[in-house]
């Protein structure tokens, strides 16, 4: 099977060999150029084609290494002025109920640390998928009791999450963690 390839092979080489010889004799085209002597390359040509095969995929590369490099987000550690949602400040924390402390429904009341610089603070109250159940209007104070519409609204035995936002003088927001308790 092999020698009937090979033997193919020849055949259609001559017989592109006589098709070709035929079209250079007819348009006259030039005889070879001379040898030229190793690593030169012809006038009017930068760079050997070798170099220009093997260096575009490296210059491709560093310049998608650069991008990604030059792209990436600073870490959390080198923001200024920024703050996730729900991220603690040290500023804003929850002081009443305790973390994680159940709570009964004629006695839920909220506090949280007084910040000097607030103009308001508004309390906003979560249930277990953190959809938000009530949001507070202004408050001038760090605590607050809920309605109680909005207590009786409250299903016993869930957990339910708290934050507080202040407004600052100057304009700024600072957000507390999120409080957890778990109603009776």
């Amino acid at each position: 099977m092999l020698r009937t390839l090979c033997v193919q092979k020849e055949r259609t080489t001559e017989e592109i060999r006589r098709l070709i010889a035929p079209a250079n004799r007819l348009s006259g085209s030039l005889p070879d150029a001379p040898a030229r002597p190793r690593g030169t390359h012809p006038p009017g040509r930068r760079f050997p084609r070798k170099f220009v095969l093997f260096s575009t995929p490296a210059l491709l590369a560093a310049a998608l290494a650069l991008v990604l490099v030059l792209d990436k987000p600073a870490p959390v550690g080198e923001t200024t002025g920024q703050s996730e949602r729900g991220a603690v400040t040290g500023e804003l924390a929850p002081l009443f109920p305790p973390q994680g402390n159940e709570c009964g429904r004629r006695t839920l009341s909220f506090k949280w640390t007084s910040l000097r610089t607030a103009d308001y603070y508004l309390f906003e109250l979560f249930d277990e998928t953190l959809t938000s159940v009530w949001q507070s209007p202004c408050l001038f104070e760090p605590s607050i009791i809920p309605p109680p519409e909005i207590v009786q609204g409250l299903r016993s035995g869930a957990k339910y999450f708290w934050m507080v936002i202040a407004r600052k003088t100057d304009g700024r927001l600072t957000e507390s963690g999120l409080g957890l308790f778990i109603l009776k």
